[in-house]
C-alpha cells in the first residue's frame, strides 16, 4: 500500500509504501505511485488555497468531509490511470481493471454521500 503523509508542522511530504505494490505488474506499480503523486499535487493546491499556512492546509486536506475525500480518490486514480496509459502507449483491460474497479467503488461512495458522479 502506498500513502501520502504530510507533517502537520512543517508541510514535509512523504510517500510511504509497504511491500504490496511490488506484487503488482509494472503498470500497476506506476499507477499506484502516480496516484500518490497526484495526491501530493492536490495537497499543494490546498496549501495554496490556505495561503501557504501548513496547519490550515493540513486541517482542510486531512479533515475533509467523506464526500471530498471520495472525490479526491476518484480524481487521483483517474488521472493516474490516464497518465500511465499515455506513458506506456496503452494498457490492456487487465492492466487497467484494478483502477477501473477502484474508480467505480469510489464513485459509488460519492453518489451514496449524495454527491454528483465525478466526471
Amino acid at each position: 500500500m502506498l500513502s501520502l503523509w504530510i507533517d502537520a508542522a512543517t508541510g514535509v511530504r512523504a510517500i510511504a509504501l509497504d511491500p504490496e505494490p511490488f506484487g503488482k505488474t509494472d503498470a500497476g506499480q506506476l499507477i499506484a505511485v502516480t496516484h500518490e503523486l497526484v495526491h501530493a499535487e492536490q495537497w499543494e493546491q490546498v496549501r495554496g488555497q490556505n495561503a501557504g499556512n501548513v496547519a490550515g492546509a493540513h486541517a482542510a486536506f486531512f479533515g475533509a468531509s467523506h464526500l471530498d475525500y471520495a472525490i479526491r480518490e476518484v480524481l487521483a486514480e483517474r488521472r493516474a490511470l490516464q497518465s500511465v496509459d499515455r506513458r506506456l502507449g496503452g494498457l490492456d483491460p487487465q492492466q487497467a481493471g484494478h483502477s477501473r474497479r477502484f474508480i467505480e467503488g469510489w464513485q459509488s461512495v460519492v453518489t451514496a454521500l449524495r454527491g454528483s458522479p465525478v466526471p
